[in-house]
């Protein structure tokens, strides 16, 4: 009785290796999301190029969804999405299977403030973050900068130069 047990154990077990070395077992197979992004921290406005080619499932993944932790929804294995706010936002990504089986993936991404500071003795405008890295330098378009102004307009972000005088 005992032998007849281990000989049924060990043909499940053959079965189970077999099916294996065969290409696979799905049943055991699970869906898997998958995000993969280009940065997870950076300065506004922050652009994220994202991917869910990594995805796996033991059928075919008919729908990707994506959520930024801020309201917008976007569909489709790969995409951008830009960030015009500072925060800390959750990007998730949800998967569906043929079979209708679901899998999601999450993760954080860090979005700091941008700084502008006009220098009127070099002529140079600078974009900082909040430790006070210089990360753009532009020429100042206007003699005696006072001030600047950043405003997210028809769809791009302006920036806006305060002169003195005739400037």
């Amino acid at each position: 009785r005992h032998a007849r047990l281990i000989g049924l154990i060990l043909t499940g077990w053959a079965m189970l290796w077999l099916a294996g070395a065969l290409g696979g077992c799905t049943l055991f197979s699970r869906a898997d999301a998958v995000i993969q992004v280009s940065t997870t921290q950076g300065t506004v406005p922050l652009t994220l190029q994202y991917n869910a080619a990594q995805s796996v499932a033991p059928g075919e993944i008919v729908s990707y969804r994506w959520t930024f932790g801020e309201g917008t929804m976007a569909y489709g294995v790969a995409g951008e999405f830009t960030f015009h706010r500072a925060g800390e936002y959750t990007v998730e990504l949800e998967i569906r299977t043929s079979d209708g089986t679901v899998a999601s993936d999450r993760m954080t991404v860090n979005v700091g403030p941008a700084f502008w500071v006009a220098d009127e003795t070099l002529g140079e405008i600078y974009k900082l973050d909040h430790t006070g890295q210089v990360l753009q330098t532009l020429a100042s378009p206007v003699a005696k900068p006072r001030g600047l102004a950043v405003a997210f307009r028809g769809g791009s972000w302006q920036l806006y130069v305060v002169c003195e005088g005739d400037g």
